[in-house]
């Protein structure tokens, strides 16, 4: 029943509806009245059974009405337009008027064609008043269908296409079809519209065309495309558009509808139908800003920083001073910034203006704003990036576990072309760990493609690590060795996967079995816990593994074309990775385990050897490298159904990573239980054999349930940071160490600009502070924040004191609360507990990871002219920074970039608490009276990149604003190089002992010290969460190789005689000639040592070692003169600390030698030289040992005749071969002696006389005092002293005593001051080694005690200041200057800039004193200290007991034998 009801609404009323109404009557309504032209409106009221079918028949009744009386011709091809959009559902149809079909396309994959042919019928048969028809595809592939879909009412199409959809989808699910990256079915997709082409590639392709396929993909390859990424990824769809190249359809022997260049393109969406319309919208809205001049900034990688980007920075808690860095960009350039609401967090929309107005000039002027805007966000983000990564690991090597993609496994495995590369867009030297640049240096281009080695096989690569395995556990090494191979051979297969892979690799003959047996050696030669095996040892395991049953002969032809394949491979091994081999190994896991007593130790070391066997070895790189063996442990104990609940807190585990590690175990055991049996495993567990893998399917579903319900108890558990766990309690406590932090609050504003920042980086560098700035509590200030050790705290503090002249400063945490006090009484509250925080003070790291470990180049770095050039050459008196093994020299800061060290290069801004632009504290003095001093922030991005000209190449926009003599000047100004220093690697002695031993059996490849010493370290740093790892070891930050042809080349340029720095010698007098040419002699040799040749470790600026100080603080070169008592006390802490260190991770040092003790500019003491250290085995490691179980045989040559150590132990001097935790401890405390002493308290030239003078000191051996050293074999009676009578004497035990007696010579001041370190000397040096303290009882003496509370004395470190700061200037100036001179650099407290580094450099010589008696005394003074011996004799103290001129004879003055690095 249909009723009619008049609607009379006027004309000049139209707008007033009743809202009383309903609102979609209302719209319904104001509608039709556009449409009226006379103002009448009838509403027809449709009542009955049939109420659809009565309204369906009414709009097709007024569709042909209408056309009738508007006199438009109907066609079955057109379509209505939809509601509110530019387009129609197809896009084709453009008229005002509605046409009477609805017309759409559907594209199926090729995959589920027949399945949808075999129900079409059914399929049309629900697709109510809908015509469904297959089209022509036009398609030459034939990869995929087309459907066209037409209906007279919109509705009836939209819901055809909603079934179709469910339908299409649950057939593409049945039959395993593939799928893209972001979970689309591939070639399935509804039609959006239409563009033309000019629209398609101003969209996706930027105006290029896209580059020939060589695939015959029937789709246009829209990854280049950034915005059809982005789009896809934000709005979870799929844009498909076919390809030119697959357009056109063979007819009758001819091609038709082939690609036309012009022919608009049709878009199809992979989503649900019901979006369709707005996906549209989005495209042609982006279409319209691109026109206008818009510009969208692909963030790719560094969408991590959006964030950041987005966050406002409060002025101090300020109320109403927020600042966001958008507006800042605004009020500078111009041009609008905000998130890009298509794309969401991965491209910026940048807005300068209407770009079509204006003409020529105005394209100009918009384009020029948009330039400085993009570089403002680039100069952002670097900076963001710099202060982020500067809060991560500095050592070597990159971080495995951000490189690898979460389902880079399902990309492989399902080989699908079309998956995203990893790390498209990635910028700088850092990324994401999503995103990984796939740029490598030329070095470490893979050799061989990942088909050639059968990469893409994962049963393959399985049973590779199967074999390790078994090749490792036959040569009778560690199952840890297994574990680092694989992950070498993981790291390096992962840079030839499809992914990684170069296109311009090189394919080489290169065997999968070479890439193995290359990452089993070198893991080999890098541990210590076992002798290391030789190449033929390795090789025959290895041919037992890969042929059962067959001889291996080492000098067949066969076996030496297999040495000279692996030696081939080891070399592009360690070249394609960039020498980053190294691992942090796995006892870690379980000292962390057992230390929260979550396991018992015997049940973790088994689980951690089940975790480390070969099956789950083959577990495959996100096992390895990115989840870590932490996650490998926690699934092997819950398939032992081991309660895995108290791991999770104790590894800081996410449960859900620990459920899909159980899965990949889980999944290669069923895959390799399939392999051929080939692989004889001696050493496979009953829980990986194939009748167990049953079994294996019920414990994963366990684990995955206890996971689940660890989840369910603590909320929060599955986003645990790794980052953050600590192995143990006391580790944590030493990276506090370096992360102390004072305020100087309240500092004006001009004060810091006008003395402090022209010599920021000079202090930074002199006191290995961090110096940061943040906005002050009131207008004009600014806080100055200071982040470091306490020495380094120290010195920056009495630095910033002089320069600036600014009051004490207070603690960080003291600070805080103040300023929220004072916040709160401004705002009239309380400020809650959150809020106590600074701005900018936030620990949460940004992560990024290095995509280069760390290589430099040694043809690209100075080591002749030391640190000239950089901040360490203000001073007018040359100094003589570094040593023989550890070389003072620099590098160009573009070198450390491309290397990506970039975060290694010292501040030359002011850098700000949270790395924004906005509150740097240049920032604010770039706005004055609301404009910008362009040139001000110019002059921040040059500092920041480096140099003039790369800023001009980086931020061209930019550097216009340093155009003319004010830019040239700025670039004459610029410091572009940065101090380093260079350690052998592997030291020269060991070198030429390694290559004399290397000819008697097969190659030894590269140096084993080498690989040993960087294993070591990078171990030892891990165990600490702090980014310079131990304070008191040395840090590699990078490796700078040479080759051998640059080598022979330095050292013939070193041998050639005479060079320009050399002084000429006159002949006005005889005697000065001679003075001189010994001079001369001595400085071409000391030029030879420094001439830097050889690989070397890069390390940060050392300028002196404990041998340069026990030199020049030797009783008789400084009259008597000691070590002040701070400096002593923080230097036998510092060591004491890394002893102990060592002896808690089972390392003995073995030798602990002066010049193997770095200093760094704070006075902080470093070990290295860890080549020499022994690592004790796992059943050593709770054995006591007995010395006299290890002795050497009394037989042979004269063994007295041997250069002995200077502080070795007695049961070594005896013949002790042992090397243990107590000889290093007596080590150490003869150590601490002859610092205190200036001299050595067991001086000696062979094994008799030293013993002599330890005997006198400690005691001879009696009953009460270790009298089983009498029965080594190198015990003699020539070994006491021999009195008057022909008896020998036998002295008692006292060492205090006689510390006590020799400290008279320097005064009896110095007794009381050094009482303390003579009672810790005198626990040290015991002659039985049970009764020596170990290094956790040193570290707990009083003295170190009080050590420790002394440091938090004000006083204290005034003292330490100046007392350290004149020893390093009277060192570094060979005892010219004993006071320290830095102040005067600084200009008297002005503020005064360094000089360029051209002047620098032009006063390479240091200059000589003028002529007459006070230059030639200075001649001969010159002369005698470079021929002074540096031997600890003694001198005529008054006192038999203590004067050891009996016992060295006329021969001790001799300098005694430090070995080298």
């Amino acid at each position: 029943h249909i009723d009619t009801v008049n609607i009379t609404v006027p004309r000049n009323t139209g707008s007033e509806w009743d809202e009383s109404g309903d609102e979609d009557d209302d719209v319904g309504l104001k509608e039709a009245y556009d449409k009226s032209e006379d103002g009448c409106i009838v509403k027809l009221v449709v009542t009955g059974m049939e109420v659809k079918k009565a309204i369906d028949w009414l709009e097709k009744i007024a569709t042909s009405v209408y056309n009738g009386l508007m006199g438009i011709e109907t066609t079955p091809s057109s379509a209505l337009p939809s509601r509110g959009s530019s387009g129609a559902l197809n896009g084709t149809s453009t008229s005002d008027a509605p046409a009477l079909v609805h017309t759409t396309e559907v594209i199926i994959p090729r995959t589920i064609v027949d399945e949808v042919k075999k129900k079409y019928f059914t399929l049309k048969g629900y697709c109510y008043n809908t015509d469904v028809s297959f089209s022509h595809s036009d398609s030459k592939s034939k990869q995929f269908a087309k459907m066209t879909l037409s209906a007279e009412l919109e509705g009836d199409l939209h819901r055809a296409l909603e079934y179709l959809n469910t339908e299409l989808t649950q057939m593409c699910l049945l039959a395993g079809a593939p799928m893209t990256s972001i979970g689309v079915y591939k070639d399935l997709g509804f039609l959006g519209g239409e563009l033309s082409s000019d629209d398609f590639r101003f969209l996706f392709l930027s105006g290029r065309r896209s580059s020939s396929k060589t695939t015959t993909e029937c789709s246009e390859d829209l990854r280049s495309s950034t915005f059809a990424k982005s789009f896809e990824e934000a709005n979870r769809c799929s844009i498909w558009v076919q390809a030119e190249e697959d357009m056109g359809r063979v007819s009758h022997n001819r091609i038709i509808n082939e690609a036309n260049p012009n022919k608009p393109r049709k878009i199809f969406f992979g989503v649900a139908p019901s979006r369709l319309q707005v996906l549209w919208g989005y495209l042609k809205t982006r279409i319209l800003d691109l026109t206008r001049g818009v510009q969208f900034l692909h963030l790719g990688s560094d969408r991590i920083y959006q964030r950041a980007l987005l966050e406002p920075i409060k002025k101090n808690g300020r109320p109403g001073t927020n600042n966001y860095f958008f507006d800042f960009v605004q009020k500078t350039s111009g041009a609008s910034v905000r998130i890009d609401s298509i794309t969401g967090s991965s491209h910026l929309r940048i807005d300068g203006g209407d770009a079509s107005q204006g003409g020529e000039a105005g394209s100009r002027a918009v384009n020029e704003k948009i330039d400085v805007a993009e570089e403002l966000i680039s100069l952002q983000i670097e900076l963001l990036r710099d202060h982020h990564i500067r809060k991560q690991r500095w050592g070597f090597g990159r971080d495995w576990a951000l490189l690898l993609d979460s389902d880079h496994v399902n990309r492989n495995k399902n080989n699908n072309p079309s998956s995203p590369k990893i790390g498209e867009g990635a910028s700088g030297s850092t990324s994401t760990h999503q995103d990984v640049s796939t740029t490598h240096a030329a070095a470490s281009k893979p050799t061989s493609t990942a088909d050639s080695l059968r990469l893409s096989d994962p049963r393959a690569v399985g049973t590779a690590c199967l074999e390790i395995s078994e090749i490792v556990t036959g040569a009778g090494l560690s199952e840890k060795v297994a574990a680092h191979a694989c992950i070498i051979f993981y790291r390096y297969i992962n840079l030839l996967l499809p992914s990684h892979a170069n296109d311009n690799s090189l394919n080489t003959s290169f065997k999968l079995r070479d890439i193995q047996l290359a990452s089993l050696f070198i893991a080999n030669k890098s541990q210590k816990v076992v002798k290391w095996k030789r190449l033929e040892a390795v090789l025959e395991h290895a041919y037992r593994v890969f042929y059962p049953g067959s001889f291996f002969n080492p000098e067949s032809e066969e076996a030496k074309n297999w040495e000279r394949r692996v030696i081939k491979a080891e070399k592009t091994v360690l070249s394609a990775l960039n020498y980053d081999v190294f691992w942090p190994g796995v006892d870690w896991v379980i000292n962390a385990v057992v230390g929260t007593k979550a396991m018992a130790e015997p049940l973790a070391e088994n689980a951690m050897a089940l975790a480390l066997s070969g099956h789950v070895l083959a577990a495959g790189p996100v096992l390895w490298l990115k989840y870590g063996p932490k996650y490998a442990f926690a699934a092997i104990a819950g398939f032992l159904s081991i309660d895995i609940e108290p791991l999770f807190p104790a590894l800081s585990l996410q449960p859900l990573t620990v459920s899909h590690a159980a899965e990949l175990i889980y999944q290669t055991c069923q895959a390799l239980s399939k392999v051929k049996k080939s692989v004889v495993l001696q050493s496979k567990h009953e829980l990986f054999s194939d009748s167990n893998i049953s079994l294996m399917g019920m414990n994963i579903q366990q684990v995955q349930k206890d996971c689940v319900t660890y989840i369910s108890k603590h909320q929060g558990a599955q986003t645990i940071d790794d980052s953050k766990f600590v192995s143990s309690p006391a580790y944590k406590e030493i990276s506090e160490r370096a992360k102390l932090r004072c305020v100087f609050r309240g500092v004006r504003s001009d004060k810091i600009e006008e003395k402090i920042l022209p010599v920021l980086g000079k202090i930074c560098f002199e006191s290995k502070c961090t110096i940061r700035f943040s906005d002050g509590m009131l207008e004009g200030t600014n806080d100055i924040v200071l982040e470091g050790s306490w020495k380094a705290l120290s010195i920056a503090e009495q630095l910033l004191c002089f320069v600036a002249s600014l009051p004490a400063p207070v603690p960080f945490e003291q600070s805080v609360a103040q300023n929220a006090m004072l916040y709160s009484a401004l705002a009239g509250v309380h400020a809650p507990q959150h809020d106590l925080k600074p701005p900018g003070d936030n620990d949460n790291v940004i992560k990024q990871v290095k995509i280069q470990p760390g290589l430099l180049d040694m043809k690209k770095i100075d080591g002749k002219h030391g640190w000239y050039g950089t901040f360490d050459d203000s001073s007018e008196t040359p100094y003589d920074a570094g040593w023989k093994t550890c070389v003072a020299a620099y590098a160009p800061q573009e070198h450390l970039d491309l290397a990506g060290l970039r975060w290694w290069v010292p501040h030359q801004y002011g850098p700000s608490l949270s790395g924004s632009l906005c509150e740097i504290f240049s920032s604010p003095k770039l706005i004055n009276h609301d404009s910008v001093d362009m040139r001000a922030l110019a002059l921040l991005a040059q500092s920041f990149a480096g140099g003039y000209s790369r800023l001009q190449a980086k931020y061209p926009a930019l550097a216009s604003f340093l155009s003319g003599p004010e830019g040239e000047e700025a670039q004459e100004s610029d410091r572009s190089v940065v101090a380093i220093s260079l350690q052998r690697w592997p030291p020269e002695k060991i070198e030429m002992k390694e290559r004399s031993t290397s000819g008697q059996n097969m190659q030894m490849g590269y140096s084993v010290a080498a690989l040993q010493e960087m294993q070591l370290l990078h171990q030892l740093h891990f165990l600490i969460p702090s980014p310079q790892g131990h304070p008191n070891f040395i840090l590699p930050l990078a490796i700078a190789l040479d080759s051998e042809s640059s080598n022979e080349d330095e050292k013939e340029s070193s041998a050639a005689p005479g060079s320009s720095t050399t002084p000429s010698i006159t002949a006005n007098n005889k005697a000065a000639n001679d003075i001189l040419a010994m001079i001369e002699r001595n400085q071409r040799a000391a030029g030879k040592r420094q001439m830097v040749s050889g690989s070397h470790l890069v390390l940060e600026p050392t300028p002196i070692n404990l041998q340069k100080v026990m030199s020049r603080y030797q009783r008789k070169n400084n009259g008597g003169a000691i070590i002040p008592s701070a400096v002593l006390a923080s230097w036998c802490h510092d060591i004491l600390s890394a002893i102990s260190f060592c002896h808690s991770n089972h390392i003995i040092l073995r030798s602990l030698l002066p010049d193997q003790i770095h200093l760094d500019h704070s006075g902080t003491a470093k070990l290295s030289g860890l080549s020499k250290v022994m690592v004790l085995h796992g059943k050593d490691r709770t054995k006591e040992f007995d010395p006299l179980k290890f002795v050497r045989s009394k037989k042979g040559k004269d063994h007295n005749t041997e250069d002995v150590e200077p502080f070795a132990a007695p049961e070594l001097l005896l013949g002790g071969t042992r090397h243990t935790k107590e000889t290093d401890m007596w080590a150490f405390g003869a150590l601490l002696a002859n610092l205190l002493l200036g001299k050595q308290l067991f001086p000696g030239k062979d094994r008799v006389s030293k013993m002599t003078q330890v005997f006198k000191i400690v005691g001879v051996p009696e009953k009460d005092n270790y009298e089983r050293a009498k029965r080594f074999p190198f015990y003699s009676n020539n070994m006491y002293v021999i009195g008057d009578e022909g008896k020998k004497k036998k002295y008692s035990r006292g060492v205090e005593k006689a510390l006590r007696h020799m400290l008279r010579a320097f005064g009896s001041d110095h007794e009381e001051d050094f009482s303390g370190l003579r009672s810790l000397i005198d626990g040290l040096l015991h002659l039985d080694p049970k009764k020596r303290m170990t290094a956790d009882e040193a570290l707990r003496h009083q003295y170190m005690m009080n050590h420790s509370a002394h440091v938090e004395r004000q006083e204290f470190r005034q003292n330490y200041v100046k007392d350290w700061l004149d020893l390093k200037e009277n060192v570094l100036t060979k005892g010219k200057s004993s006071k320290s001179t830095i102040r005067d650099s600084f200009g008297g407290g002005g503020g005064g800039k360094s000089r360029s580094m051209e002047q620098q450099k032009s006063e390479t010589t240091p200059p000589m004193n003028g002529g007459g008696g006070s230059a030639e005394k200075e001649l001969k003074r010159k002369a005698f200290l470079i021929g002074a011996s540096s031997s600890g004799g003694g001198v005529d103290d008054g006192d038999d007991l203590y004067n050891l001129d009996d016992l060295l004879g006329p021969s001790s003055s001799k300098k005694p034998k430090f070995s080298e690095m």
